[in-house]
């Protein structure tokens, strides 16, 4: 099933992302994911976009698990929103009167023979109370059912209780008052992270996405991790746009080469380079407000710069370009048809 077909259908429906969506759709195809473990499903839109790609693979199990108290409280539920969608073959429910630790009890006693658990899940995300206590619990419990190479992804990276407790009295049973000034100010998954997870001998390649909603690790046992601060996704189509803008610019460039000017860059960053490594020849300098800093005797500052022999100044400094031509104009006295910026 394509994304856009069942975005179609959930997209107005919380609380996932488009971005995030996008990306563990692409993320469950391109990694032909199979068995999935969802813990804390709300109304079931993240897992509707998961089983349309394992229905898009043809193959897979998502086993969905939450409070049988919570049910009633989303609407449209999880089990609507997938015969809506026509995947409820994919995903298999489970509502729990104590929450998804006790479902993940009963799994490992499932699996477990001759005192060894055998592991099971592919990707297991954790959307749940968004607790220490709770979820850190839930961390060592999935460690024991996810198999080696396989990803756990945590929601709520960077939620707080202190900036929902003017709203509410409690979250997920938990009630604010009861919690010391440092359980309502941390931020209790990033804690589970950075303290469980990322020191966790047996997991790497981590991620925090950038909008710090989503944090991500892999089960692969490693002696040297590998850590993204910050992770951008970058769906399909963003991917085509982007190669049609480095191609605009590559032949921009390349224009520029043949027609035998010479250029001074405003700007020493890795846009520059890039250019200079393109055209080396036709560079008679850069100019930089950090001049001083950058320690290079091609760089100057733009007083110096400006009296160096040019036909043309090539920005390089992308998203800031009406910026430096504003400056460069009025109180530099450059003439615009002298400026050149790039896409």
């Amino acid at each position: 099933m394509e994304f856009n077909y069942v975005s179609n259908i959930v997209d107005k429906v919380p609380y996932i992302s488009k971005t995030n969506a996008n990306y563990i759709y692409d993320f469950i195809i391109e990694n032909k994911i199979q068995n999935i473990l969802e813990l804390g499903i709300a109304h079931g839109t993240a897992t509707c976009y998961m089983a349309a790609a394992l229905n898009k693979l043809g193959a897979g199990k998502i086993t969905a698990v939450d409070l049988q108290s919570v049910a009633k409280d989303f609407k449209p539920s999880c089990e609507e929103q997938l015969k809506k969608c026509n995947l409820e073959r994919y995903v298999e429910v489970h509502r729990m009167k104590t929450g998804y630790n006790w479902f993940l009890h009963n799994k490992i006693k499932e699996n477990s023979i001759n005192n060894k658990c055998e592991e099971e899940y592919d990707l297991c995300i954790i959307d749940g109370p968004k607790n220490w206590i709770i979820d850190s619990s839930a961390f060592f419990l999935v460690d024991k059912l996810l198999k080696k190479g396989g990803f756990i992804i945590f929601d709520d990276y960077a939620w707080t209780y202190e900036n929902v407790k003017d709203k509410r009295e409690s979250t997920d049973g938990i009630n604010h008052n009861s919690l010391s000034d440092d359980e309502l100010k941390l931020p209790h998954i990033k804690e589970i992270f950075d303290l469980l997870v990322k020191q966790h001998p047996n997991y790497s390649n981590f991620k925090v996405f950038s909008d710090k909603q989503w944090c991500m690790a892999q089960k692969i046992s490693s002696e040297k991790k590998i850590e993204i601060l910050e992770y951008d996704y970058f769906n399909s189509e963003d991917n085509i746009q982007l190669s049609k803008k480095i191609s605009k610019l590559y032949n921009q460039i390349e224009k520029l080469k043949n027609n035998g000017n010479k250029f001074l860059i405003y700007g020493y960053g890795s846009m520059a380079k890039i250019i200079e490594s393109l055209m080396p020849k036709q560079i008679t300098g850069f100019i930089d407000l950090n001049y001083d800093k950058l320690n290079n005797e091609k760089v100057f500052s733009i007083e110096n710069g400006l009296k160096k022999d040019f036909d043309f100044i090539l920005i390089s400094i992308l998203g800031r370009e009406e910026e430096v031509i504003d400056s460069l104009i009025n109180e530099y006295s450059i003439q615009k048809d002298k400026i050149i910026k790039l896409i």
